[in-house]
């Protein structure tokens, strides 16, 4: 599932707020962790603009995410010597590799081994991952799942919880104005 598609996340907060569950005057609020709080950060910036209703939260809190994606993939090969790269790549191929996707049902084993023989996230998202979420360049997928650009279109409180030692989202990344002025 693509949790970085706003459709989705919204989907799953109406299902939550339906009659079936909780009801229309439920609170919800938003928690996310690392990517969790990317992909809920851009939830919040575009579920206006792309689908035009209000995001069904009250508030939010992340906790260690990125705002660049495209920096953050291009570091992490770098970072504690690659170890959190390979794990994420392990993790993010898994569903590719054993053909969870109803679009991937046909691929051939030839190309499943292709696929586990992808060194680094950042390959295996430029060979992969990139095209099947129809990006035309893994840049293009980076940025287009990075919440950074969203963040001036959030319009409910939130608060952003970043170690300055934190060995993914470097604090040189952080968009200290676009958060200041939420």
């Amino acid at each position: 599932m693509d949790f970085s598609n706003p459709r989705i996340l919204k989907e799953c907060i109406d299902f939550l707020k339906s009659d079936e569950m909780f009801g229309t005057e439920c609170t919800l609020y938003g928690v996310g962790f690392s990517m969790g709080g990317n992909h809920l950060l851009r939830y919040l910036g575009s579920v206006k603009e792309e689908l035009g209703s209000d995001s069904g939260l009250k508030s939010a809190i992340t906790i260690g995410n990125p705002f660049d994606c495209l920096s953050t993939g291009l570091q992490l090969k770098y970072t504690l010597y690659g170890i959190y790269d390979s794990v994420l790549r392990k993790s993010i191929s898994k569903p590719f590799v054993l053909k969870r996707f109803r679009q991937l049902r046909n691929l051939s084993e030839e190309h499943v081994s292709q696929m586990k023989q992808s060194k680094t996230l950042y390959e295996f998202d430029q060979n992969y991952r990139a095209k099947f979420f129809a990006y035309s360049s893994v840049h293009k997928l980076y940025r287009g799942v990075s919440c950074g650009p969203y963040l001036p279109n959030v319009d409910i409180p939130f608060l952003v919880l970043l170690s300055n030692d934190d060995p993914i989202t470097k604090v040189e990344l952080v968009p200290h104005g676009d958060l200041l002025r939420n």
